[in-house]
């Protein structure tokens, strides 16, 4: 709005799904994520394509990955980890986990929130 800060909303993702869509269409991309801090995490982690490179990035950030509330060793982390150290930061920062009967939803099809 003429060069300012635009007008703040509620996150995408969380409109969705009040508006009863369905979990598992609903997308969180890079974008909504209002802290620059993470989005970077997200990127990088996002390009790890073996094993030791995503625990080296994790690793580096593991105050963000504990604080979103991925709860495995990172030491111990595989490509297999990927999409649900993803999930978790995601969820976390578009604030899906303060709210708490939506946190029920999002757990029961797959994302650890």
């Amino acid at each position: 709005v003429q060069g300012g800060s635009g007008f703040p909303y509620m996150a995408p993702p969380m409109y969705d799904y009040l508006c009863d869509k369905e979990i598992p269409d609903i997308l969180v991309t890079v974008d909504d994520i209002p802290n620059m801090n993470v989005r970077y995490l997200l990127t990088e982690i996002g390009k790890a394509e073996d094993s030791a490179t995503l625990q080296d990035v994790c690793m580096a950030d593991c105050d963000m990955v504990l604080e979103a509330g991925y709860t495995k060793p990172i030491a111990a982390m595989t490509m297999s980890n990927k999409k649900e150290i993803l999930d978790t930061l995601r969820c976390n920062e578009t604030k899906l986990s303060n709210y708490g009967t939506a946190i029920c939803g999002w757990e029961t099809r797959g994302f650890n929130c």
